[in-house]
C-alpha cells in the first residue's frame, strides 16, 4: 500500500508468441528425454537423462526469467514494437 492506502495497480504483461513457442519446444525436449528412460534402462542412461532434464529446465528458467523482466523479446534480443514487428507485441 502507499501513502493515500490505495493498492497499487498490478501491471499485466501478455505472453507473446516467441515466448510461447519456446516453451512449446521445451516440452517437446522434456517429452523426448523421458522417451531415453522408457523400457529398460540402463544407470548411466537414468543419470544422463536426469543431467540433461537439469540442464533444458536451467534453460528454460533462465528463458522465463529474461521475458519476464524485460518483457516481450523479439528476434536478435530486440525489444518488439508494432512498428517493427506487426503481432509480435499487442
Amino acid at each position: 500500500m502507499n501513502d493515500t492506502g490505495a493498492k497499487p495497480a498490478v501491471l499485466h504483461q501478455r505472453v507473446g508468441w516467441l515466448e510461447l513457442f519456446y516453451h512449446l519446444v521445451f516440452v517437446v525436449v522434456i517429452v523426448r528425454l523421458t522417451h531415453l528412460v522408457h523400457g529398460d534402462p540402463s544407470w548411466s542412461l537414468i543419470w544422463t537423462s536426469i543431467g540433461l532434464t537439469f540442464v533444458v529446465w536451467l534453460a528454460w528458467s533462465n528463458v522465463s526469467a529474461m521475458t519476464n523482466v524485460s518483457g516481450v523479446v523479439g528476434p536478435r534480443g530486440a525489444r518488439c514494437s508494432s512498428s517493427r514487428w506487426p503481432g509480435w507485441a499487442s
